[in-house]
């Protein structure tokens, strides 16, 4: 068996076939190679703008992160300051009593002042000095009940 396949890979030497099996076999490796570099440089390709793309989407990320934690420390500080504002606006019990005395106080007086009109005017300017908001209240209350 070995001795007929000496003698045909002889016969086909000298009738140059093998020459031109191996020549097709080596243009077909050539082609197969060409084609498998080109595809993987063409995947690297896409690979690559991928990757640029994800990089591009990561920056993106880090600066709405910045964006983003800056807005929460601005919000933190204002959450802060509503928190000492509001403790302040919250009175103790001591403080409640003596609002309500200088309430007590100018309402009765206020009273006073209307009831005698002569003095009305002397009366407002002292009790402007308390405060503007209780005056403008307590003169719309005496509009009202003229």
């Amino acid at each position: 068996m070995a001795f007929m396949r000496e003698i045909e890979w002889r016969r086909m030497k000298s009738d140059g076939l093998l020459e031109n099996i191996l020549d097709v076999d080596k243009n077909w490796i050539c082609l197969n190679k060409k084609a498998t570099l080109k595809s993987s440089r063409d995947s690297k390709d896409g690979v690559d703008k991928e990757i640029t793309s994800l990089q591009a989407e990561v920056e993106n990320a880090k600066v709405e992160t910045e964006a983003t934690v800056r807005q929460l420390n601005g919000v933190e500080s204002e959450v802060k300051t509503l928190r000492s504002m509001t403790q302040r606006m919250i009175l103790t019990q001591k403080e409640m009593e003596e609002v309500v005395l200088k309430r007590c106080w100018l309402a009765r007086y206020w009273g006073l002042a209307t009831k005698y009109g002569k003095l009305l005017s002397g009366l407002a300017s002292l009790f402007s000095s308390f405060g503007g908001w209780i005056m403008a209240s307590l003169l719309g209350m005496t509009n009202k009940s003229f």
